[in-house]
């Protein structure tokens, strides 16, 4: 029965950890914008959109890696219906259902079928902006 209990509680545990916390979007003029002195080298920041009801979320992410912005929903292509999405692990997106993980650096390749989706967003002036709408044409994948 100790055995049984133990592994729970491992089970419980490691289920739980390196699950990024999402940090609800705002917006303004329809606009999501980060300052760009707000993200630290190679650090995702999760963010969400909850529609309608609690349960109901699009989750994105903000990436600074080599000094290049990008943003990237919180799914990919090939394992989206599971809507569990990604956990960071030393330098690298690890898919949370495949186990696939793929380093910052080669975000921007995007050739592989568990690959994070990338989401329009661009550099204007000191900040990084990403219409509302283009984040709309996510809910699909959650």
């Amino acid at each position: 029965m100790k055995i049984i209990y133990c592994c729970l509680i491992l089970l419980l545990y490691t289920g739980c950890t390196n699950y990024p916390s999402l940090t609800e979007a705002s917006f303004k003029d329809g606009r999501f914008e980060i300052q760009q002195s707000d993200l630290s080298e190679g650090t995702p920041i999760f963010f969400k959109i909850t529609e309608g009801n609690e349960m109901a979320h699009i989750s994105f992410f903000v990436i600074k890696f080599n000094g290049n912005i990008s943003s990237y929903f919180n799914a990919c292509s090939k394992c989206y219906t599971s809507k569990k999405g990604f956990r960071v692990e030393k330098n690298q997106l690890i898919c949370r259902i495949c186990e696939v993980g793929y380093p910052f650096s080669s975000l921007d390749s995007g050739i592989a079928s568990c690959f994070p989706i990338r989401l329009k967003g661009e550099m204007i002036n000191d900040k990084y902006i990403i219409e509302k709408n283009e984040i709309l044409k996510g809910r699909d994948y959650f």
